[in-house]
């Protein structure tokens, strides 16, 4: 769907009903403008939710499940120092 509007000496743009309605687009809405070579891309702004740290730690365990025996934090520390020692041989 195409429509027309006009700049105000303002700068400002009306985006038509039609338009916002077909995408859903409520007052407050904020959009990013986004240059796109002879024109201007409008988008909702995407927004990043912040959590909590039980969110985060939460949601950590869910992505990252560890499979297999429980580790002590010595292995940990030595996986990460053999690691560490790899990376250095390549500099």
């Amino acid at each position: 769907m195409n429509a027309i509007t006009r700049l105000s000496d303002k700068g400002q743009v009306v985006v038509p009903k039609a338009i916002r309605d077909l995408k859903g687009w409520a007052p407050g809405l904020d959009l990013e403008v986004v240059d796109a070579g002879d024109g201007v891309l409008l988008r909702p702004r995407r927004r990043v939710k912040t959590l909590t740290p039980s969110e985060t730690a939460a949601r950590f365990k869910e992505i990252y499940q560890h499979q297999g025996p429980p580790v002590t934090l010595e292995e940990m520390d030595e996986a990460i120092a053999e690691e560490a020692a790899r990376r250095a041989e390549r500099w």
